[in-house]
């Protein structure tokens, strides 16, 4: 058999003469390629490195980029974290990194796959977010947007007894009217 290697990678085996191989789907980039032969008793020989060179289309095509996470229209309490994830790639090459924005603000990057950044302790507001993905030749793409708020945490209401007062002595038959205060800081109370 004949194994072929690209920058040390196997990237076929041809088990049957005339050990030829048609090497598909790639990338931009250098790669040395040898061609290493083994015979029937395990022996191998690698042929001399050629070098070759892979230029991008005569027209880069930018990356796709999209949000995994958060949802469109979610809500999250002030302080909390928030995952920011896209999915990116590159039909003709590699995605380099993607750039979360918040109302146009820079929030943080990833340069590996899973693209995403946790973005901490998020204040009160209103948000527009982007994601931006950058291929290997610097073309870039812009998410659409998403929106998000970040609201003050809901608070607890207040209840608290106002009659009977505690120890009060009833007698049979009677009817105990029951009465209380309610307060919520931040809303009302329903029920």
């Amino acid at each position: 058999k004949v194994d072929f290697l690209a920058n040390g990678k196997l990237i076929g085996t041809a088990p049957d003469a005339p050990y030829s191989l048609t090497w598909s789907n790639v990338f931009t980039g250098d790669y040395q390629i040898i061609a290493r032969a083994t015979d029937k008793l395990g022996a191998t020989a690698d042929s001399t490195a050629v070098t070759i060179r892979v230029f991008p289309p005569a027209n880069n095509q930018p990356p796709v980029v999209a949000f995994l996470a958060p949802a469109n229209n979610a809500s999250f309490d002030a302080g909390s974290s928030i995952e920011l994830w896209a999915n990116a790639q590159d039909f003709d090459g590699v995605v380099s990194g993607v750039a979360f924005y918040q109302n146009g603000n820079f929030v943080g990057s990833a340069a590996i796959p899973r693209f995403s950044e946790m973005w901490t302790n998020v204040p009160i507001g209103n948000y527009t977010l982007t994601a931006v993905a950058t291929d290997n030749l610097g073309a870039t793409t812009e998410s659409a947007p998403l929106n998000i708020t970040v609201k003050r945490p809901n608070s607890r209401p207040f209840v608290n007894f106002a009659g009977p007062l505690d120890g009060t002595s009833f007698t049979l038959p009677t009817e105990i009217g029951i009465d209380i205060t309610t307060l919520d800081l931040d809303g009302q109370v329903v029920r």
